[in-house]
């Protein structure tokens, strides 16, 4: 499994840094969304990089955040004062009715929330199909947090310890959208916290999270 990703991904990876190249899709995974100070230094400096050959202006964009409106305000403020047209981007808040009006997008832009929660907001609104037929698209994935976590092709051990309600969970389908499989990606966790929560998962749990995924990724708190 580890050989099949690596034919399909190019992964750029130090201590502080996670970036997964998947076929044509950028992702950008980061534990701190643009809502903060931290995150939009983080998501706006990749952004610089990843967007230098786009007209911005023209540049179609989802959010999909399931935060007040006072904190999708900052995210729309924080894209549109980068360069990004706000007549062209489009708003998922999993409150209101949802206002997606293309079928591919630029740039989609997933944000912190409960993991599950985030993910049923993506499958109610019919955005899995449009976030997977990205990756022939060119499109931009920044995943904040929850929104990291989604990428996979399965969240469940991630419910049942960031949401702390795996109870509430036992009989629900934790499938993800499946950006990438098989690799199960961690936010707010350091190098060494990391190891310590696979040893927790073997020693308590008797689960051998590395026999269940062929990789775990790992995303510093003010990293990506």
């Amino acid at each position: 499994m580890r050989n099949c990703v690596r034919r399909i991904c190019e992964i750029v990876l130090n201590k502080f840094e996670y970036i997964l190249l998947c076929k044509k899709t950028i992702l950008l995974l980061t534990s701190k969304g643009l809502n903060s100070k931290v995150g939009r230094e983080i998501i706006l400096n990749r952004l610089d990089k990843y967007c230098e050959k786009r007209n911005l202006e023209f540049m179609k964009v989802l959010i999909i955040s399931n935060a007040s409106n006072e904190v999708n305000r900052i995210i729309i403020d924080s894209l549109i004062e980068f360069g990004f047209n706000l007549e062209l981007i489009d708003v998922v808040d999993g409150r209101n009715a949802s206002i997606k009006r293309y079928n591919c997008y630029d740039l989609i832009y997933v944000g912190e929330a409960e993991s599950l929660y985030e993910l049923m907001s993506i499958l109610d609104s019919n955005l899995k199909k449009i976030i997977k037929d990205s990756k022939e698209n060119g499109t931009i994935y920044v995943g904040a947090s929850a929104g990291a976590t989604c990428i996979s092709d399965d969240i469940k051990y991630v419910i049942q310890d960031f949401d702390n309600k795996s109870q509430e969970y036992d009989n629900i389908d934790t499938c993800g959208i499946g950006l990438v499989n098989d690799i199960m990606i961690l936010p707010h966790y350091e190098d060494e916290h990391k190891e310590n929560y696979i040893k927790y998962y073997e020693e308590i749990e008797n689960i051998n999270l590395l026999d269940e995924f062929s990789d775990i990724y790992n995303i510093p708190e003010e990293g990506y």
